[in-house]
């Protein structure tokens, strides 16, 4: 029991702190991609927090010697989302990563664009603000010229914030002012070059390299 009188279950405690150690020991959020077998999985509570908190969770394979343990109504996952936001609130830990914050205490926050791009000076070094579906939301800066490269599995999103910036392609050129985009299509060899300081927002199928070659790629950092 908390200060306040609220009531913590020690399981909801234990999965955020096997959350928190993973991600302390493995770095499990920053993965590309995961997958995990759970054995004695239960009814599924660690899986549920798992599969919130860590955004790059592909497929959770879950078994238990008791099969009524396995499968999970409707009235279970709203009873277990009011525990999960009831409950985790009263223990914030310190080690807690980002998508986890967000799964404990749910993320109900706007997101300011300018405030991002002031947190950060480095260029062509995308930064994740946020998630849709299974794609990357970034803001990047960006000067001068990047390098040639394509894409063989997605297209290109580029909106221009701030600043101006030409599309440089096999097929022929366009630039970009602020509030203007372009999608370059798969397979078209490009290169972006910005005129002056360009802020750029970019969507981009998560995990995706940004030069096009994970060899070459930048590592994209949550902000």
């Amino acid at each position: 029991t908390t200060a306040d009188g609220s009531t913590v279950s020690r399981d909801l405690l234990d999965a955020a702190n096997e959350l928190c150690c993973l991600d302390e020991l493995l770095c499990i959020g920053d993965w590309a991609s995961a997958t995990v077998l759970d054995i004695g999985a239960g009814y599924g509570r660690f899986c549920h927090r798992a599969a919130q908190a860590l955004p790059t969770l592909r497929l959770y394979w879950r078994l238990d010697a008791f099969r009524h343990l396995t499968p999970k109504s409707e009235d279970f996952h709203r009873e277990l989302q009011f525990i999960v936001t009831r409950e985790i609130r009263a223990t914030r830990h310190a080690f807690l990563t980002r998508g986890m914050r967000e799964v404990i205490f749910g993320r109900i926050e706007k997101i300011n664009l300018a405030e991002k791009l002031s947190g950060f000076t480095d260029q062509w070094s995308p930064k994740i603000v946020a998630r849709y579906n299974d794609n990357d939301i970034m803001v990047v800066k960006t000067l001068g010229e990047f390098v040639w490269h394509h894409h063989d599995d997605t297209d290109d999103f580029f909106l221009v914030l701030k600043g101006r910036m030409t599309i440089e392609t096999e097929e022929g050129d366009v630039t970009l002012s602020p509030g203007e985009l372009y999608v370059v299509p798969r397979n078209v060899k490009h290169r972006p070059v910005a005129h002056e300081e360009t802020h750029l927002l970019l969507i981009e199928p998560r995990g995706t390299p940004n030069t096009g070659d994970t060899d070459t790629a930048v590592t994209k950092t949550e902000i």
